[in-house]
């Protein structure tokens, strides 16, 4: 922060060389994630059609390249790029940009706020967790659950906010504190970890505080588990390759990786080279139908012996059966394994031979169904 002066010029050329500072750190940064811009305007410019602007927050556009408008989900294809005013051929993160659009969008389809992305972007969610920060000298607090004024990117929306604690601790937001909350707004909005935003009392007479972004698409209630907690501790880290560690190696919470990469709006290049790091080889990755998992090799290997144990803990009780039907299996475990991971350890068993799978039925190797005597 710096304490300027209008009248005795105090702080000013500190104030203009950071500034210089951050010019030239932009124009040598490269650009990273997919492209994101938050829009401010929409309108018919003759000769051209539908013209938008906004001020990139991530990645970089060219002429040609398929965009995204959300929440709408509606695409169009980039025609003209301008940048500070002036036809580019690109428009990088920090840029102000118009760009001109063809394809299935219209002005009337455009609202101040939205949002036109890379196809592979984020979505856009109906709820959000974040870290605020509230101003010292608030004039009122705001309750748990209390309706505010979301003011994100260009957007302004009316949202619940709710307080995030430890189960039993008290809901009460205090001046000058720092908290997770987690934000319900009336609409869908677009948000990627890091993002900025500002907080107004629902009659908008003043300012609550601002924060930013942990995790989009946050669960759809209010209540905070310890888990959870632990899973914005880990998402405070300043870059992605610190987040995922804090989570998995720190904290020793199996990651959703699809869920992480588009929260942290990574591309798939810059995906791999965080899994790529060092601390993390020794963590369990996990491919399901649908949803990549990043699994603790504590909790891998503990998730091994518990399934192991719990089929040949049911087969001495059930000596007469031939086996356990997986889906039988997954019931017998309950809660004792994450249950996304129940069918990938099983498979490792039968692979290491510490399981076989016969006829449907899974049975430790060498099992032989016996009559009780008598």
């Amino acid at each position: 922060a710096y304490a300027v002066s209008n009248s005795s010029g105090q702080g000013i050329p500190q104030l203009l060389a950071e500034l210089e500072r951050l010019t030239v750190a932009h124009s040598q940064a490269q650009p990273a994630g997919h492209f994101r811009v938050s829009l401010d305007r929409a309108f018919n410019l003759k000769g051209a059609g539908l013209v938008c602007t906004g001020t990139v927050a991530a990645g970089q556009v060219k002429p040609g390249d398929e965009l995204r408008l959300q929440p709408q989900d509606k695409r169009a294809r980039v025609r003209q790029v301008y940048r500070q005013g002036s036809e580019s051929e690109q428009a990088s993160m920090g840029d102000r940009c118009a760009l001109n659009l063809v394809g299935d969008i219209e002005k009337n389809d455009v609202e101040r706020g939205d949002w036109l992305t890379a196809p592979a972007a984020i979505d856009a969610c109906a709820a959000l967790d974040a870290r605020l920060r509230l101003l010292p000298d608030l004039e009122f607090v705001p309750r748990h659950m209390a309706m505010v004024k979301l003011h994100i990117g260009a957007k302004r929306v009316d949202a619940s906010l709710a307080l995030l604690v430890e189960p039993g601790q008290a809901r009460r937001f205090a001046p000058g504190s720092e908290v997770f909350v987690r934000l319900f707004p009336t609409r869908p909005v677009v948000c990627c970890h890091g993002d900025r935003f500002l907080l107004r009392d629902y009659g908008e007479t003043s300012i609550f505080g601002g924060g930013e972004v942990l995790a989009p698409h946050a669960p759809p209630h209010s209540r905070a588990e310890a888990a959870r907690l632990a899973h914005l501790e880990a998402m405070l880290a300043a870059s992605p390759v610190e987040a995922l560690e804090a989570l998995v190696i720190g904290a020793g919470q199996t990651a959703d990786l699809d869920a992480f990469q588009h929260a942290w709006n990574l591309r798939d290049n810059d995906m791999e080279t965080v899994l790529a790091s060092s601390s993390l080889q020794g963590a369990r990755r996990v491919q399901l139908d649908s949803q990549r998992l990043l699994v603790p090799a504590q909790q891998w290997s503990d998730g091994l012996a518990v399934v192991a144990s719990a089929l040949a803990g049911w087969l001495q009780e059930n000596p007469a059966e031939h086996g356990m039907r997986p889906a039988a299996l997954k019931r017998e475990l309950g809660q004792s394994v994450d249950s996304r991971l129940v069918l990938p350890l099983v498979i490792e068993l039968v692979q290491t031979g510490v399981l076989e799978q016969v006829d449907g039925l899974l049975r430790t190797v060498g099992w032989r169904a016996r009559l009780d005597d008598g």
